[in-house]
Formats: structure tokens, C-alpha cells, sequence
């Protein structure tokens, strides 16, 4: 009889155990599923600004960089679930992350059989993500423009197309007006989605020669990409008013000899007292020409330029950002070509027959394209953007959101 309870109290403690060990098994696996699915749906949004460290896009200036925010987010998740993952439990493989999770069960009432020691449970995850980011211009279905003004009382608010023979591939949104048909515009090609804001007061017009359409929709209220929190140090600084660049300076004694991987920077007067770790204070002006050669064509420049405001009248020649890599295509998508932080006209680039390549951002003020017969390769973000000449552009910003990116369980 005393050998028989024994031996049901024994089968008892197991069977408690059992089930604690169980419980703790499920408590991993639901924080390894909610982990790697935080971190693939970080890296679907690897291109958007985000100042959380539990949620949102992993911003980075390589895959290296946003697939160490993507760990920190699957840590912090699972921290919040009960689990400490060690370094090293979150890895990635292409476009799937893969979470170990550990836990231990301490016994119960087995210790009373001699079992002593903690069990060790774990579970594991993985999530594979599509994103945002933009693989192929080509597409169409990458951004080009991203015009940030709610303010739909002035009809030019937002993107202003006026010239003719322009071809967008790419997404258009603006949080103000779209006007697709201003002035005498004609035969121009919108291929991508254009949205403008379906606040009353608000326009999207289209010309009556032109392809394509104009949809109205809700405001988006942050950068797609912030590059105030993400701008490339500095190789070059300056501290005068206007700092002139040339690819051929010529005789000029203002003008500096122009040099390809560098970046650009500049403070404006010392006596505004610029702080150098902030464009937004920055008085400086960048201006890049070519005064002595007319039609430079001198070859391809990776340079980034940013200051209060960024003007570019050179001809001919090809942009490119520092550390564009011209054997990825891709990587101009989170190149930063130039960067003015001034209100009212920022970033102007009126120089014909070029190639641009990479990212404008004008988070203060608006953004003139007036290069005519050229080809542009960018993602600008500005509050307001005018496209008056005729341009092929190529949008290499970020996909839309609901425009493909998406996390899910493998396994």
C-alpha cells in the first residue's frame, strides 16, 4: 500500500512537472513567433524613419547596420515576453530571420526522484519579410516625389509638373495639391501612383493629353526616409557664405576643383554659430558649375552635398552619391545626393543634359528640377516639389505602404 502511493505521488510530481515544462515551452515559442515577426517586420520597412526600438523601420546605412536594429527589436520583443535572448539568437539569411528562444524549468516536485537539475526548453522562429526598399526603377512602383506641405491654400503646394514630354516612372505623393497639368504641358506620362491629399480644399489634376491618374488619399506624416537622422559625415567642410565647386574651374579663383567621393558640408559663417552636427542650423550654400568649360561632360562625380541650400547649373556630367556603388543599382535608393535644410527655394538643380542619381531632401523648404533633357534616378522629399522641363525620371525611393511589404511564419 505504502509502495502503491509512492508510487502515485511520483507519477503526480511528473506529471506537474511535465505540464510546468509545457507551459514554459509554449511561453518560448510565443516569444520566439512574436520576435523573429517584429524583427521581419522591421526589416520589410528597413527604409522608413523610426526613432522606436520596439517597432517600426530599421533604419541604417547598410545591411549590416538595419539587420543589428532588426536583433535589438527581436531582443527587446522577447525581453517583453519573459525570454533573454542571448547574443547570436537572432540571424538572418536573405530575407528570413531566425529566432532561438531558451528557457529553463527548474523541478518542482521531481526532485523528490533524485531529478535535481533545470531543464532546458526552447523554441525556435523564423519570418521572412518582403519590403519596401526598391529593387528595380524600371518598375514604376518606387517613389520619385514625396512632397510633405499639408497646406493645400496655394494652388503650387505639393508637386507641380509644368513642363512637357515628362516622364515619371515612379509613385507621386503629395500631402497638399498634385498638379500634373500645369501651364501648357503635354504628352507627359505619370506610370506610377499618383496620390494628392482628399482634404477638402485639396487638387489633383491631370492633363488632357497626358497618361496616367490621380488618386486622392490620406497624408502621410513622416519622412519615408529621414535623412536628418541619418546624413553621411562629413569629408569636406567649409564655413563660408557660399562654398562654389566646379568640374573646371578654369581661371576662377572662387570656384574649388570639384572631387568625386567626397561629402560635402557646408556650416555657413562661424559667426551664425553653426552647429555641425545639425544641417538645420547651417547658413552655407553649395553652388556646382561650370564657368569655364560651358557643356562640361567631364565625367562621373560620387559626391554628396549638403547646406542651407544645394544649387547645381553643370551640364552634361553624371551624380552620383558618395558611396554609390555602380555595379548595385539599388544602393542609390539610400544614397543621399544633396541635402539643404533652408526654407523656401533648398535644393535647385538646373543644369541640362545630366545624369542624377540618388536621394534629394529638403525637410524645411521645396526642391526645383529645371535640368531640361535629362535623366534623373532619385527619390525627392522635400515640402514642395516644381518639375518644370523635361525630364525622365526614374523613382529608386521606397515602395508605398500596402505596396508589397509584408511579414510572415515559416516556421
Amino acid at each position: 500500500m505504502v509502495i502503491s502511493m509512492t508510487v502515485v505521488l511520483l507519477m503526480a510530481a511528473a506529471a506537474i512537472d511535465v505540464g510546468t515544462w509545457y507551459v514554459k515551452h509554449h511561453q518560448a515559442q510565443v516569444a520566439a513567433d512574436s520576435a523573429a515577426l517584429a524583427a521581419a517586420n522591421c526589416m520589410a520597412s528597413a527604409s522608413e524613419d523610426s526613432t522606436s526600438t520596439t517597432t517600426g523601420g530599421c533604419t541604417g546605412t547598410s545591411t549590416t547596420a538595419e539587420e543589428n536594429a532588426a536583433a535589438t527589436v527581436a531582443t527587446n520583443i522577447a525581453a517583453a515576453d519573459g525570454v533573454k535572448l542571448p547574443a547570436g539568437d537572432v540571424s538572418f539569411n536573405g530575407t528570413t530571420v531566425t529566432v532561438a528562444a531558451p528557457k529553463t524549468a527548474a523541478p518542482l516536485f521531481a526532485g523528490v526522484a533524485g531529478i535535481k537539475k533545470n531543464t532546458a526548453i526552447s523554441a525556435s522562429a523564423a519570418a521572412t519579410w518582403t519590403g519596401h526598399d526598391c529593387d528595380d526603377p524600371t518598375t514604376g512602383s518606387c517613389y520619385t516625389f514625396f512632397s510633405a506641405d499639408t497646406d493645400c491654400s496655394g494652388g503650387s503646394n505639393g508637386v507641380t509638373v509644368n513642363g512637357s514630354f515628362v516622364d515619371i516612372e515612379g509613385n507621386i505623393h503629395s500631402n497638399a495639391n498634385l498638379n500634373l497639368a500645369d501651364g501648357f504641358s503635354f504628352f507627359d506620362n505619370f506610370g506610377g501612383t499618383n496620390v494628392y491629399n482628399s482634404a477638402s480644399g485639396c487638387e489633383g489634376n491631370i492633363g488632357f493629353f497626358d497618361s496616367g491618374k490621380v488618386t486622392a488619399g490620406p497624408t502621410i506624416p513622416t519622412w519615408p526616409i529621414n535623412y536628418a537622422n541619418q546624413w553621411p559625415a562629413c569629408t569636406v567642410t567649409s564655413y563660408a557664405s557660399t562654398l562654389y565647386l566646379s568640374v573646371f574651374p578654369g581661371s576662377s579663383s572662387s570656384y574649388q576643383q570639384l572631387e568625386p567621393n567626397q561629402v560635402y558640408c557646408d556650416y555657413g559663417p562661424e559667426s551664425a554659430d553653426p552647429n555641425p552636427t545639425n544641417p538645420n542650423t547651417w547658413t552655407g550654400n553649395i553652388v556646382i558649375e561650370a564657368p569655364g568649360a560651358g557643356f562640361s561632360n567631364y565625367g562621373v562625380f560620387n559626391d554628396t552635398y549638403i547646406g542651407e541650400t544645394v544649387t547645381s547649373n553643370d551640364f552634361a556630367d553624371t551624380f552620383e552619391p558618395y558611396g554609390y556603388d555602380a555595379a548595385d543599382p539599388a544602393a542609390s535608393k539610400t544614397g543621399l545626393l544633396a541635402y539643404g535644410s533652408g526654407t523656401g527655394t533648398a535644393v535647385n538643380f538646373a543644369g541640362g543634359l545630366a545624369l542624377w542619381e540618388g536621394d534629394i531632401f529638403a525637410p524645411n523648404g521645396n526642391v526645383d528640377l529645371e535640368g531640361g533633357l535629362s535623366e534623373a534616378n532619385v527619390f525627392v522629399e522635400a515640402q514642395n516639389i516644381d518639375v518644370p522641363y523635361a525630364i525622365l525620371w526614374y523613382g529608386e525611393g521606397p515602395k508605398g505602404s500596402g505596396d508589397g511589404a509584408s511579414d510572415s511564419l515559416v516556421q
